[in-house]
């Protein structure tokens, strides 16, 4: 979960800018002191906006219901 990776990787002394889809998230990641991006894993731009210059991504975007449309996931 980001909620628990951002706080790793920024004690490693590292950059960490994160995607977020609502401005709850965009304030969460800001919080933990790592650089948002706001944009969603469709919005393409966002996506090369948020990655570019990066050397690493981690990917923890996961639909986690139980119960759902398979045509959803």
């Amino acid at each position: 979960m980001g909620r628990s990776l951002i706080p790793a990787l920024l004690a490693q002394g590292l950059r960490v800018r994160a995607l977020t889809r609502s401005n709850a998230a965009l304030t969460i990641v800001a919080d933990l002191g790592a650089e948002p991006v706001r944009g969603d894993l469709d919005d393409v731009a966002a996506l090369r906006a948020g990655m570019a210059g990066c050397d690493v991504v981690f990917h923890l975007a996961a639909r986690t219901n139980d119960w759902g449309c398979y045509e959803d996931a």
